[in-house]
């Protein structure tokens, strides 16, 4: 066996360990009867599993995950995953068409995992296996973050009722901080753990608008596509911050207010010579910045399934 495909078993391990297997006891925890309360985070973790099957196809795509490796991986599993995703109820933006069309194949039909797509040899191919790794790593980092990961399920899942109740405080800035540098962060669902999550999403943002500003220099500089590395390795995560969905836009801006505020209580008790208003502008332009830049690194998808 070469060191290549040695480091190719070590990468699906790594992955299947810290992404695929989570994913799917998520989805057997929900499973659970005491788990019925928390049942609007159910298309979360639904769609953080399709996510990750996206994930596996594209890695095989560019040659990241061993084909054959795949095969076994996806036999062992292939039965508990088709018990929690219907082929004809996917969240079909998460998918660019080809990984969509693919993973629907995958759920309708017994047997080994399809390699018909797969990146012809190339520049083209090496330039994505140097950095899908790295790609993985963010994508794994955001799902792993339980603060985040609350958030983004409140932000697109939780009912209108519940959201306004939520939303209707401005936490304490204390508060804030100690849930952030908790090592188990509250599960219970409260204004000051959506703004500690809100904090964890930006800087998610943050890591993925620096990943891709550095991965398309690299890309110019050696001719890539980079638009077809967006449209697919980018759009995966597309689903988690999809502001143009509206109601999700309005959700996310009324977190961003309200951890404005929270902002304010900090700036003025702490450093009262500061005018706020060139921190709050300062704020608010940053993370619109990042809203931008995720928009355009994570295309959205919306296909009707046949």
């Amino acid at each position: 066996m070469s060191n290549k495909e040695i480091q190719g078993r070590v990468q699906l391990a790594a992955f299947v360990e810290s992404r695929l297997l989570p994913a799917v006891r998520a989805m057997e925890v929900l499973e659970r009867q005491e788990c019925r309360r928390l049942s609007w985070t159910s298309p979360f973790f639904s769609c953080n599993l399709t996510e990750s099957l996206g994930w596996l196809i594209e890695g095989v795509f560019c040659g990241y995950f061993p084909h054959r490796d795949v095969e076994v991986v996806w036999t062992k599993t292939q039965a508990s995953v088709v018990r929690f995703l219907n082929p004809n109820r996917l969240h079909s933006a998460i998918l660019a068409m080809p990984v969509l069309e693919q993973l629907v194949q995958m759920l309708r039909q017994d047997g080994a995992f399809p390699i018909a797509r797969q990146m012809p040899p190339g520049s083209e191919r090496s330039l994505e296996q140097a950095i899908f790794g790295q790609a993985v790593l963010l994508g794994n980092r955001f799902s792993g973050d339980r603060l985040a990961r609350r958030c983004v399920s409140a932000l697109n899942f939780l009912d209108d009722r519940r959201w306004a109740a939520a939303i209707n405080d401005v936490p304490d800035p204390n508060t804030v901080a100690d849930i952030l540098v908790s090592a188990h962060p509250p599960t219970q669902l409260s204004i000051a753990t959506l703004i500690a999550g809100f904090v964890r999403v930006v800087e998610h943002m943050a890591a993925s608008e620096e990943f891709f500003s550095h991965v398309k220099v690299r890309y110019k500089a050696e001719r890539g596509d980079f638009v077809a590395l967006q449209s697919r390795v980018g759009a995966l995560q597309s689903w988690l911050l999809n502001f143009e969905h509206s109601p999700f836009a309005i959700r996310f801006e009324q977190l961003l207010q309200l951890f404005d505020l929270v902002v304010q209580q900090e700036t003025t008790r702490k450093i009262p010579w500061m005018g706020f208003s060139r921190v709050s502008n300062n704020l608010q332009t940053h993370v619109n910045g990042l809203r931008h830049d995720w928009g355009v690194d994570h295309p959205s998808h919306t296909y009707a399934l046949s």
